[in-house]
């Protein structure tokens, strides 16, 4: 039962801290420049959404 448990956590890992990074990297450049922090945060978007779109 945990083995399965820590499986289905280790799966998710990376999508959190891939969504995790791209959060602190999009409000780094946003703390710089409010206008790059919002065309960084849209290309994260893009982002996600191709790597999301591909893994189905």
């Amino acid at each position: 039962m945990k083995r399965k448990l820590l499986t289905k956590i280790l799966l998710v890992t990376d999508d959190i801290f891939l969504m995790i990074g791209m959060l602190l990297v999009s409000f780094g450049f946003f703390k710089i420049y409010e206008p790059l922090g919002y065309i960084v945060s849209g290309l994260c978007f893009i982002a996600l959404a191709y790597f999301f779109a591909q893994r189905r």
